[in-house]
């Protein structure tokens, strides 16, 4: 079989270079299509009971977690000129639009429904006439002088369910919070909200001094844009790093420039089958591309170390390319196919996330396979034949050596590696004991990252920021909720 499918990739070069390469253009449109999952990844299956019970709160009452807070330290935060920058700062963040696409002409919208502060807030006022309780803003104009601001402050203090909410008793401490449109902030409208907000609310340092951030969405977006960024810089490293090992092994920038071919076509493909597929970069997703080069790269490596040393031995290239197809073939299909089946398994597991990662990872590990044994062939018989100095790395002493010590070890030393091998494995036994599980959202940052740093002030301050919900089901009323805010 493989003697055939080397006679037809060999008699067919052109026709597979066209195919691979317009196959690799749409493959990269594809990929530009390819969006950001801002949400969190869905870890439990439709139907666990805490993700039944999740989709019907998301159902009465909407997605949680959609405030972004902003805390000051001002001790001088009541005075009039800061406390009216700190209204108009809400204010001017309200104000805040973002383009909707695919509008003609571009219509825009606002993403911030409200907001809520000590200069934004409302009170309990009864109403004598109709005998029940309003909610009115604190005031409906700005006070115009000192005297009445001190007067707010007074009451302000006075509603005790504001306090260790939106401020501290007797601490300088001065929460602002920010209730996002959830349709909009989750879709590929959202733009650069997070940093609109930053860049706005920075604005008011001079006033209200160093500001700090937190909140659901301000950590979803810092997290994804780390994941998009490192995205980047593992494929990047992935590639320099293959590329020096595959320069000092082989001595030659011509099979790093095929390898890189390869891998690089194989990373286009990866990205396109995400597009195509519908899914989105997730943290785990994240780890496709680099995945595809460090497979990609020892398939390479096979294919052009059979090819030089077929070559050395009878010196005809279109043989030595058939026999490449023909031997090698088969175990890069083997070993492929079998680290496709393995992070196949994935695809069985209860996680959406891990289901869509086992999905894509499998499908294009074969198609590695594919443009592999295609590209790395075809370009070699375009090529002029190895010269020497492109074998002698075949002849390496010291590789010999090392094999041969290898071998002696495991003929020779049986006893010894069984010992070894069994101390390894309870070992690894003893540190599975030890492995732990944590539900902290921050735990991929390190910990002198700023996000992490203002998450635990805010903690620190507010006894947490994260929401909880509680549905309390009577017969009276269907359903209440409280929110209560943890670490």
């Amino acid at each position: 079989m493989w003697q055939k499918v080397a006679r037809l990739i060999l008699k067919n070069r052109l026709t597979i270079i066209v195919i691979l390469f317009f196959t690799t253009i749409l493959m990269g449109y594809f990929a530009t299509k390819v969006e950001m999952l801002y949400e969190f990844s869905k870890l439990l299956p439709d139907n666990d009971p805490v993700s039944i019970n999740y989709t019907k709160f998301k159902k009465d009452f909407g997605k949680d977690g959609f405030a972004v807070v902003i805390a000051s330290t001002n001790k001088d935060f009541y005075e009039y000129d800061n406390y009216k920058k700190w209204y108009e700062m809400g204010k001017e963040l309200q104000k805040i639009q973002v383009p909707i696409k695919g509008t003609n002409p571009v219509q825009y919208a606002h993403v911030i429904d409200s907001v809520f502060s000590e200069a934004h807030m409302y009170n309990i006022v009864k109403n004598k006439r109709d005998k029940k309780f309003d909610i009115a803003p604190l005031f409906t104009t700005f006070p115009e002088n000192q005297k009445t601001i001190d007067s707010l402050k007074t009451v302000i203090h006075n509603l005790p369910f504001y306090e260790d909410m939106v401020y501290k008793n007797n601490e300088d401490f001065h929460l602002m919070m920010l209730f996002l449109n959830k349709e909009i902030f989750n879709s590929k409208n959202r733009g650069n909200l997070i940093q609109d907000i930053h860049k706005v609310a920075e604005t008011y340092t001079p006033s209200l001094g160093t500001l700090i951030y937190s909140g659901l969405p301000y950590i979803r977006d810092v997290m994804m844009k780390k994941v998009k960024q490192e995205l980047y810089l593992f494929t990047i490293l992935a590639l320099l790093i293959t590329s020096t090992l595959l320069y000092v092994f082989f001595k030659s920038f011509r099979v790093v420039a095929i390898s890189l071919v390869v891998v690089m076509i194989g990373v286009i493909w990866s990205i396109g089958t995400i597009g195509i597929t519908g899914y989105k970069i997730t943290g785990l997703m994240g780890l496709i591309p680099p995945l595809m080069i460090v497979i990609g790269i020892p398939n390479c490596v096979y294919l052009i170390t059979k090819y030089q040393q077929e070559y050395r031995l009878h010196g005809n290239k279109v043989k030595a390319l058939t026999r490449v197809i023909k031997k090698v073939g088969t175990a890069t299909l083997l070993t492929n196919a079998t680290t496709a089946m393995g992070f196949g398994t994935f695809i069985f597991t209860h996680s959406k996330m891990m289901q869509d990662f086992g999905v894509i990872a499998s499908i294009n590990i074969l198609l590695l396979f594919v443009v592999s044994i295609l590209v790395v062939p075809i370009i070699f018989s375009f090529l002029a034949p190895p010269k020497q100095k492109h074998v002698k790395h075949l002849e390496r002493e010291w590789l010999f050596k090392l094999v041969k010590k290898i071998e002696i070890l495991s003929s020779d030393y049986r006893t010894v590696v069984y010992v070894l091998t069994v101390v390894v494995f309870f070992l690894g036994i003893y540190g599975m004991t030890q492995m732990k599980t944590s539900g902290n959202i921050v735990d991929d940052l390190p910990k002198k990252d700023t996000v992490v740093q203002d998450l635990k002030f805010l903690e620190q301050k507010l006894g947490g920021i994260l929401p909880f919900e509680i549905v309390l089901k009577s017969k009276i009323q269907s359903i209440k909720v409280m929110i209560i805010f943890v670490k």
